[in-house]
């Protein structure tokens, strides 16, 4: 499974500088504990959860009418030829 990338946050405060309204911005550098961590996957847990899922949805699938199935199929194919022109 692929990981996603994450940045860093920046996190801006406006600092008053005098009374008559102007401020000033500053940028201040995430510490090491605000940084988002990268999510990190357990390969084995993801696959038997994939299982799982797979087993509930085809038990679903088998469940609906044969001709539903086929009339959605045809508007996924409708549209995403439609998509291409």
């Amino acid at each position: 499974m692929p990981k996603t990338a994450t940045r860093e946050k920046v996190v801006t405060k406006t600092i008053k500088t005098s009374t008559n309204g102007s401020s000033k911005t500053a940028v201040k550098k995430p510490v090491e504990s605000e940084i988002a961590a990268v999510d990190i996957y357990d390969v084995k847990e993801a696959q038997a959860e994939f299982n799982k899922r797979r087993k509930s949805q085809l038990a679903s699938i088998k469940k609906l009418d044969k001709e539903f199935l086929r009339e959605m199929l045809y508007e996924m194919i409708f549209g995403r030829i439609f998509e291409r022109k």
